[in-house]
């Protein structure tokens, strides 16, 4: 496999539903920054809630996912509990603390038209999302019924 840095590929600025996201469209494109910057902060995230990314099974099957662009219902994507109840074992701040001042920043830029945000992340099989919390509940919150999403399918390898 070839690993291009992220930066060198090509995305596209999409409009859905008065929001715009700057999107990759191609498959390779997708996988790599799914495997590079995404895991990087699914990686960081683990490594604060005391856990190690290195045996984590989610991040494991991330390389081995054909990835694609697609426009997901909101309402149908699962919410993975354990991020949803964690907590920074340095600070004890919950995630769910975190999450409301995030969405609150992150709304009040979506409806300035000051911010042009990433697809969230999903796994095909469950619809669990794994990336884009803040996204996803600000949408929903705004009552933007669909959205992009990086939709990774398992293959056999």
């Amino acid at each position: 496999m070839i690993v291009r840095p992220t930066t060198e590929n090509l995305t596209t600025v999409r409009r859905l539903r008065g929001i715009e996201y700057r999107v990759f469209e191609d498959s390779d494109d997708i996988h790599d920054l799914i495997n590079t910057e995404v895991r990087r902060e699914l990686e960081a995230d683990l490594e604060s809630m005391g856990q190690d990314p290195l045996n984590d099974a989610l991040l494991n099957t991330l390389p081995k996912r054909k990835w694609r662009l697609e426009v997901v219902s909101l309402g149908e994507v699962l919410l993975n509990p354990l991020i949803l109840n964690s907590s920074d074992i340095k600070t004890g701040r919950k995630f769910a603390e975190r999450l409301k001042e995030r969405r609150l920043e992150l709304r009040r830029a979506l409806e300035a038209r000051g911010a042009v945000i990433w697809p969230i992340v999903l796994l095909r099989e469950e619809n669990l999302l794994v990336d884009g919390y803040c996204r996803h509940s600000t949408l929903q919150e705004m009552g933007i019924p669909e959205t992009y999403a990086y939709i990774g399918t398992s293959i056999a390898r």
